[in-house]
């Protein structure tokens, strides 16, 4: 059976490429590929390289940011890495670790992320294991449901809760919107460590950024010219501080090359998932030549290149 036929995979390409009509986007690119045209990897390329062992993988399938969810209600999500476990910290508060993956016929599956609370109620709440265990629950029950959709049954058993522990409607608010929702509340700063062999070997912090930068980077810096001329890929990310991808970062980035190179891909081109890239060629003269990548409020960055 063909890959792209197999149940509901829709991976059957490695990179995005320029096609026909017959796709929703529009534009005339398939967009299945793992990789963009300029070669970014997407997400979905972690899921293919955790399955390695000669370099390390952590990513994360958020961006942790409230924004992005209905009623600021972060729903599950998944960790990709070949790390034996992951720990998450919220404010550097430990939250849990997560070892085991619901995808058992994959050397590393990714590690679905279902609880933000954790050990929060008895670390930073002070609660004891019993009272912790079963507000925990009641959270997490109205994370799922929300307070306005609660089963019946759902109703009576949160309301037993609180009775037994002496939970006001005031207190059950204020910790779902600690804990759950945090509308305009004070930022948060998740951690996730990577845990091999008992050590942390990669950690990946998330939280609102202050700035975006441009990541590129270059098949080559030195160029060959031959019976013909050479090319390099131009690759381009736009991130935050932490070296975290912006996805949502739709902005338009220009591209002047100057001496002996010329754009041969767009000289404009919109960050698409937050990436995005062109293509430089030689003249045919022997020299060096550069190119600047701006985008309006970004500092530019300039690449040199060396043509032989």
């Amino acid at each position: 059976m063909p890959l792209w036929e197999a149940g509901n995979t829709r991976v059957f390409c490695m990179f995005d490429y320029a096609t026909h009509k017959d796709f929703g986007s529009g534009d005339r690119i398939c967009y299945h590929g793992v990789m963009d045209a300029f070669r970014n990897p997407k997400l979905a390329a972690s899921v293919y390289a955790m399955q390695g062992e000669e370099k390390l993988v952590l990513e994360v399938s958020s961006m942790m940011d409230i924004g992005d969810y209905p009623a600021s209600n972060i729903k599950d999500f998944f960790v990709f890495t070949n790390a034996d476990s992951v720990k998450l910290y919220k404010n550097d508060a430990f939250v849990k670790e997560y070892s085991e993956s619901e995808f058992k016929a994959l050397a590393h599956g990714p590690l679905r992320i279902d609880d933000l609370i954790g050990d929060l109620l008895r670390g930073v709440e002070d609660y004891d294991d019993e009272a912790a265990i079963a507000i925990h629950d009641v959270l997490q029950t109205l994370k799922k449901y929300g307070y306005e959709h609660l089963p019946p049954f759902e109703m009576v058993r949160v309301a037993g809760i609180m009775r037994k522990y002496k939970l006001s409607r005031e207190k059950l608010n204020e910790l779902y919107g600690r804990y759950v929702g945090n509308w305009g509340g004070e930022a948060r700063v998740w951690r996730f460590d990577a845990i091999k062999d008992g050590e942390v070997v990669a950690s990946k912090e998330l939280k609102p950024s202050a700035r975006l930068y441009l990541d590129v980077k270059t098949s080559a810096r030195i160029l060959k010219e031959g019976d013909t001329y050479d090319m390099a890929a131009i690759r381009v990310r736009v991130i935050d501080e932490d070296n975290n991808l912006a996805p949502y970062a739709q902005i338009p980035l220009f591209y002047e090359a100057s001496g002996e190179i010329e754009v041969v891909g767009p000289k404009v081109s919109v960050a698409e998932g937050g990436m995005t890239g062109t293509y430089v060629r030689t003249t045919g003269k022997k020299g060096t030549g550069c190119l600047k990548i701006s985008a309006e409020g970004l500092t530019p960055v300039t690449l040199e290149f060396v043509i032989e």
